[in-house]
C-alpha cells in the first residue's frame, strides 16, 4: 500500500496525481464492506484489483459491480437478459482472477440502472467504493470522469479512484 495516497481533499488531489488516491471524509476506518465498480476500463480493472488487497488486508470480502442502463430500455439490439448474462460471464472471469491472485471472497452483481446511484446504494454509508477513472485520450494528466466527480461528491464512505496509464 506504499503508492496508495491519503488524502481528504478529494477531487483537487485525485486529479493532481497518477497514483491510486484513497479519499476517507468523516467515514469510518476500516470499511465495512468492499464495493468496486466495473465499467470494462483497465481503471477499473485496477480499481477492483486495489479493493482486493484491502480486502485481503482487513478480512472483507470485495463486491464487483457493474450497473447497466441497458436493462431497463425496451429498443435493443441484444436482449436485456443476453446482456446480463454476458456482463455476469465477464465479471465472473474477473472475480476468478482476483480470488486466485488475493486469496479473497469476491461476489459479482450486475444491476440495472444508471451507475452513479447503483454504486452509490451498493456501497451504502459504511462501505469503500472502489472506482477507475479512464484517461481521457490526447489530454495530459488525469482528468476527472464525470462519473468519477459525481461519486467523489456524493459518497457518504471513503473512495478509492485508480487512474489508467
Amino acid at each position: 500500500f506504499q503508492r496508495l495516497f491519503h488524502s481528504g481533499e478529494s477531487e483537487t488531489t485525485v486529479r493532481k496525481t497518477h497514483q491510486p488516491v484513497l479519499v476517507v471524509r468523516d467515514a469510518a476506518w476500516p470499511p465495512a464492506g468492499l464495493v468496486a465498480g466495473y465499467d470494462g476500463s483497465a481503471s477499473s480493472l485496477a480499481a477492483a484489483d486495489m479493493a482486493a488487497r484491502l480486502a485481503r488486508a482487513f478480512g472483507l470480502e470485495v463486491t464487483l459491480v457493474q450497473a447497466l442502463p441497458e436493462l431497463g430500455r425496451e429498443a435493443m439490439d441484444t436482449a436485456p437478459a443476453e446482456l446480463k448474462d454476458l456482463a455476469e460471464d465477464i465479471l465472473e472471469r474477473h472475480a476468478q482472477r482476483l480470488r486466485g491472485i488475493h486469496v479473497v471472497e469476491v461476489r459479482t452483481e450486475v444491476l440495472a440502472g444508471r451507475a452513479v446511484p447503483r454504486l452509490l446504494e451498493r456501497a451504502g454509508d459504511h462501505g469503500l467504493l472502489a472506482i477507475g477513472n479512464p484517461r481521457a485520450p490526447r489530454l495530459p494528466g488525469p482528468v476527472l470522469s464525470r462519473h468519477c466527480c459525481a461519486l467523489l461528491e456524493k459518497a457518504q464512505g471513503p473512495v478509492l479512484v485508480c487512474h489508467s496509464h
